[in-house]
Formats: C-alpha cells, sequence, structure tokens
C-alpha cells in the first residue's frame, strides 16, 4: 500500500547585500573641455533587496589628482551620495591636469539594511595628452657677421612635461 502525505515548505528570502556591478572610467587628462559625469557604465552596485535611493556610497579616499563633485559640491570624506545620484547624472570627476596616467578613490556601499560592500577603489584611467611647450626663458642674442655665439640655456631655455629635456629639439631659422 502506498501513502502520501503533505507537507509544508518556508522558502525565507537571504539577504544578499550590494554587488559591484562596473567599477572604473577613462577620462582625458585635465578633462578637457570639462568634467566627467559618472554614469552606471563607470560605476554601479546592485542589490535585488534595495532600490538605488537606497545603496550609499560613503567615501573612503578622495581621488588626489582630480575632483569629485556630488550636486556640484565638491565631496569631502564626510561626503555621501547613492546610486540614484550617479543614475541621474549628479555625481561627476574633474582631472586636475596632473601626468599621472591613473587616479582613484574608495569608497563602501550600504544597502539600508545593515548588508555592506567592503572598502573598494574606484580607478579612473587617464589618456594622457601632449601639453605645449613652455617657454621658460628667451633672451636676445647679438650674433657678428662671420662669428659662431654658442646658444644655452641662458639664450633659450624651455621645458615641456611630456618630454625629457635632453630629447627637446630646437630649430633655428
Amino acid at each position: 500500500a502506498t501513502s502520501s502525505s503533505a507537507i509544508g515548505i518556508t522558502v525565507s528570502a537571504v539577504e544578499d547585500g550590494p554587488q559591484l556591478v562596473a567599477n572604473s572610467i577613462t577620462v582625458t587628462e585635465g578633462n578637457t573641455p570639462s568634467a566627467v559625469t559618472l554614469q552606471t557604465s563607470h560605476l554601479q552596485v546592485t542589490d535585488a533587496e534595495s532600490g538605488a535611493n537606497d545603496l550609499t556610497y560613503s567615501l573612503v579616499s578622495l581621488p588626489s589628482d582630480g575632483t569629485l563633485r556630488v550636486n556640484g559640491a565638491t565631496a569631502t570624506l564626510t561626503t555621501t551620495f547613492t546610486q540614484a545620484d550617479i543614475d541621474s547624472g549628479r555625481v561627476t570627476y574633474t582631472h586636475n591636469g596632473a601626468e599621472n596616467t591613473t587616479d582613484s578613490l574608495t569608497f563602501n556601499v550600504t544597502d539600508g539594511a545593515a548588508q555592506k560592500l567592503g572598502d573598494t577603489t574606484f580607478t579612473i584611467n587617464v589618456t594622457a595628452v601632449n601639453d605645449p611647450l613652455v617657454e621658460v626663458s628667451v633672451a636676445d642674442t647679438v650674433v657678428i657677421e662671420g662669428q659662431a655665439v654658442t646658444i644655452g640655456t641662458v639664450n633659450l631655455d624651455h621645458s615641456d612635461v611630456d618630454t625629457a629635456d635632453s630629447s627637446l629639439v630646437y630649430t633655428v631659422t
């Protein structure tokens, strides 16, 4: 003989916590022409149990070669913002023109339900631009016909942050 019984099964949801989806951006040195708006393709955290307004970013470190702004205000270590702020284009980064090829900031995220994404580094890759030469000094030099004059750094001196001094080439016409 066969017998059957019904049993009850209760499935309880498990809080998964915030998950990192996107975490880097590439900007041009000096952000020519202006600030870059962080988008979800650059920085995104999701949580199945929490909405974008509940996912709160807290800054642990600030970028060293640029400025992060939230709603137009310069971010500090006490600044917080949400995924909704990123989704709505309210978080920007402006590179300061430094010659480094990377910058970064560190953050953590809470989801409003005691779950946390631990300290995470956001990578900012910087595409270098060829900066113009900076004229440091040019001094008049008198040359008498038929004589030679040595032109040195006393007479002509330039610098280029993108090129070693030994690689600069001068053309006299």
